[in-house]
């Protein structure tokens, strides 16, 4: 980002778009609280679908790995051991979070989160745009949080933690957007839906600035 951005010290990103998918939304809300760089009143930051609480569907498998008879089949499928990446992604509030001491991680993200944030993209449905993705998706969160709405891999109530949740419109004119597409989908690489306002990824992103 500092070498791209536009007018920048050391440690401070200048006139740039910053966009991030999924984790890297936790990673550079975490960055941004620890200080390892800053943004300027310049650059934009765009969250898409970021696990500001946890995944659950990653909780459930840090958990299945920790299980020989499950770790071995779930290695089958290379599920298993999990990424070093993916290692610290418990539950917020959890015994496993506290133990590790991660609680006081996902919230000074999340203080970021609230700062820094110009616009955000959360999902709601595992389904999505009906595409070779939502199969899968569905799947995946029918196993992990079939009760709750969720994107196929992160729960739409963690993409919104630490935002005000009321400012989540179902619609793409809206900054705040609660879309109705999977984790996938939220990545652009599926364009938009047929119908719907709650659908329109790509039109959303094109209309923020």
């Amino acid at each position: 980002m500092l070498t791209v951005a536009n007018f920048t010290t050391a440690r401070s990103v200048g006139r740039l778009i910053v966009i991030t998918h999924s984790m890297g939304g936790l990673v550079l809300g975490l960055a941004l609280a620890n200080g390892v760089c800053s943004f300027s009143a310049e650059t934009k930051w765009v969250a898409l679908h970021t696990p500001m609480g946890d995944s659950p569907v990653l909780n459930m498998l840090l958990k299945a790995c920790a299980i020989p008879s499950l770790s071995s089949v779930l290695g089958l499928l290379g599920r298993c051991p999990i990424a070093p990446t993916f290692a610290y992604m418990y539950e917020a509030g959890s015994w496993e979070a506290t133990a590790l001491g991660l609680n006081s991680y996902y919230t000074r993200a999340q203080t970021s989160y609230k700062r820094h944030a110009d616009a955000v993209l959360c999902g709601q449905s595992p389904v999505g745009l009906w595409t070779s993705a939502s199969g899968i998706m569905t799947a995946i969160n029918a196993l992990a949080a079939p009760s709750t709405p969720h994107d196929g891999l992160v729960a739409y109530a963690s993409c919104t933690r630490g935002l005000d949740a009321t400012a989540f419109r179902a619609s793409y004119e809206s900054r705040f957007y609660a879309a109705d597409i999977n984790h996938l989908d939220g990545s652009f690489r599926h364009g938009d839906g047929m119908w719907g306002t709650a659908r329109q990824p790509l039109r959303w992103f094109s209309c923020l600035y």
